[in-house]
């Protein structure tokens, strides 16, 4: 509407703006928002596990990072092995991007984000917005799972959930895997954001406020929080 109404005004080149005629969209009912409890959580973990597929291109450890973290799909496969810390102790690390800094003891810094950009493949930014990034702690399950995983001698600046070359993993096949795993174990309604929305919900059913869910989630806004 507002390049059109610049072509009338400025340019000439038309007499009116014809969205200015245009009715409003009515849009449909809005999709509910799926989040797992406990025992379908539980269910759907025991299912991915004995899957062999899964197992094989770490598909049921990465799912389980998402649910126990609150992590995107980008942001998942462009955590690097410095920017865990399994230790007991707390760990300063660098970016030349993200700056500096302190992790604490079995904490994930969440600082990036992987994308596809046509022309270039695959690259590595500082994430989706301003307050994406942020200090995760991870529960003891999953720094024993993390510890088990890591291969001996890898690089701290090698992706934790690699693809199958070693580099970094597409997003796209990500998601592509995710809903052939639903398939093959029957579970109906899951994408990766459900992980996302079940950290949310987990937080918001221990107590916190408005304000510490969103900034437990890394959200710019409060309002998802407020209101889902």
């Amino acid at each position: 509407s507002g390049v059109l109404q610049y072509a009338v005004a400025r340019g000439g080149l038309l007499t009116i703006n014809p969205v200015r005629e245009l009715e409003p969209i009515q849009g449909g009912t809005r999709k509910k928002p799926r989040a797992f409890d406990r025992k379908e959580a539980a269910e759907f973990f025991a299912k991915a596990d004995a899957d062999k597929y899964a197992r094989r291109g770490q598909l049921s450890q990465l799912l389980r990072f998402m649910f126990f973290t609150g992590t995107r799909a980008g942001e998942v496969l462009a955590i690097r092995w410095q920017e865990l810390n399994l230790t007991g102790s707390p760990v300063r690390v660098s970016d030349p991007i993200a700056g500096t800094m302190d992790i604490p003891p079995h904490s994930v810094w969440i600082s990036g984000n992987i994308v596809r950009v046509t022309g270039q493949g695959l690259l590595r930014h500082e994430g989706k917005t301003f307050a994406s990034q942020g200090i995760v702690g991870l529960p003891p399950a999953l720094v024993t799972m993390l510890l088990v995983q890591r291969p001996s001698g890898a690089d701290e600046g090698e992706p934790v959930f690699p693809s199958t070359k070693g580099g970094w993993r597409d997003p796209n096949t990500l998601e592509a895997s995710i809903r052939r795993l639903c398939v093959r174990i029957k579970v109906e309604g899951f994408t990766s954001h459900v992980a996302r929305k079940t950290y949310g919900t987990a937080l918001d059913r221990a107590g916190q406020s408005a304000s510490q869910g969103a900034d437990g989630l890394r959200k710019a806004s409060v309002r998802d929080t407020q209101e889902v």
